[in-house]
């Protein structure tokens, strides 16, 4: 019965053993590169302090529409004094409590303005963040793009000392046999040696690409990240104008400049109200009494109540050319965001031709990188071939090598490119 149980107690931590292990597997599977941005969407603290920023100018939004509602207050007051110019001298007592309320009625767009270049702030922060998630997946997919470079470098460079480590034992057999001279053993020693080196200089541009997407990223060094290294599928072809077009209409840069536009507009409004009348109603309720020290009585009674309604109007007639001041400011500050707006569309418009020509050039590279690689390949193969047979020179073996090593390079190197250019043009044109 014993022994049963034991084998039963066997068998689930085994199970058990399973499932974490699986569970842990699909924890730590690759990441994509779709799955690359979301965390660092979802973690980057670039975000969380353009989110900040925008729930601070949500706060002052809130703050310059408080002027809309009314203010009340109660005021509560007791003063001693002595009455020396009094008919009966002596010491007086004066008590007072009144409820207060003052309503804003029209001021001209003063507070219309200031509520609508709040809002505008808010806005702009709002494309702001826009902005910066622009950026953190640019920077992310650059960094990815990086690390299947470097990849596919490393798988260069690990192919380069096998194939080298081949002709090593190759060279050795004939030099051993005496059909080959010490000079072959030599010169395949000399190519194993460099493609051990190169192998070392890939292995770290690895290790350094995959650093710099950790903290693209958001994550701490010290995250184990692996990811499925890929490229995107070729999107549909646009034309040169489409591309412009949707550069200028989404780029939040340009929705940035706009939104503060909107806002010094309002913030002129608000400066030109000045110019005109403040009308405000008050209404005021409460008890005031006053008596000789010591004679007072309760204060709350139907002869100490006291209450006032009124409308009154204040009209500006010279406050030292303030508000003149003001809106000279504000014109100014409108004309540079306008003149600011011209110049970031012509250079939104710059990026996005660069970047798009850049695709096309790009593009058109990579075949003729597939062809020289597929020659490369032939090549080597009849060096190795002519070497077998006894031919060939060890020479044209590892210059057709060094050659197929350039041609797979270039072609990694293409690939990035595309990939670059995309994430470029996509940048360009506001694209997340």
């Amino acid at each position: 019965m014993q022994s049963y149980l034991l084998k039963f107690l066997y068998i689930s931590l085994l199970f058990v053993s399973l499932q974490a292990s699986q569970s842990f597997a699909q924890e730590r599977r690759p990441l994509s590169l779709d799955e690359c941005v979301a965390i660092a969407l979802e973690k980057h603290p670039s975000l969380r302090a353009s989110q900040k920023e925008i729930a601070v100018a949500g706060e002052q939004y809130k703050e310059s529409r408080s002027a809309y509602y009314p203010r009340a207050s109660i005021d509560a007051s007791f003063a001693r004094s002595e009455a020396a110019l009094a008919i009966v001298p002596g010491e007086t007592e004066t008590y007072q409590t009144v409820f207060k309320v003052d309503q804003k009625i029209y001021d001209f767009g003063r507070t219309g303005g200031s509520v609508d270049a709040a809002r505008s702030t808010v806005a702009a922060r709002e494309w702001d963040l826009s902005k910066t998630k622009t950026e953190i997946v640019y920077n992310v997919k650059e960094s990815y793009y990086s690390v299947f470079k470097a990849t596919g470098f490393m798988k260069v460079q690990e192919a380069s000392v096998v194939q080298a480590e081949a002709h090593l034992r190759q060279a050795k057999g004939f030099y051993e046999a005496g059909a080959k001279a010490k000079f072959d053993v030599t010169k395949a020693e000399v190519e194993l040696n460099q493609a051990r080196l190169e192998l070392i200089r890939a292995r770290n541009a690895f290790n350094t690409a995959l650093a710099s997407l950790k903290t693209r990223m958001g994550l701490d060094q010290s995250f184990d990240l692996e990811i499925s290294v890929s490229l995107p599928a070729a999107p549909d072809g646009a034309n040169l104008e489409h591309v412009l077009s949707d550069a200028l209409k989404r780029r939040p840069e340009i929705q940035n400049i706009e939104a503060r536009i909107k806002g010094g507009e309002a913030t002129l409004k608000a400066a030109r109200g000045g110019y005109y009348p403040n009308l405000n109603a008050s209404g005021s309720y409460g008890y005031y009494d006053q008596y000789p020290a010591g004679q007072g009585e309760d204060l709350f009674q139907e002869k100490n109540k006291r209450w006032s309604v009124g409308l009154s109007l204040n009209i500006p007639i010279f406050e030292g050319f303030v508000t003149q001041r003001k809106v000279s400011e504000s014109v100014a500050v409108i004309e540079s965001l306008k003149a600011q707006k011209e110049a970031l569309s012509n250079n939104v418009s710059l990026e996005a031709t660069q970047a798009y020509l850049e695709l096309q050039n790009t593009e058109a590279l990579i075949s003729i990188a597939e062809s020289g690689l597929n020659k490369a390949k032939e090549n080597l193969d009849i060096a190795n071939g002519r070497y077998d047979a006894g031919v060939g020179t060890i020479i044209e073996v590892t210059d057709a090598q060094s050659s197929h090593i350039r041609a797979e390079t270039d072609l990694v190197n293409a690939r990035y490119d595309v990939a670059i250019a995309r994430a470029k043009l996509e940048k360009a044109v506001g694209m997340p």
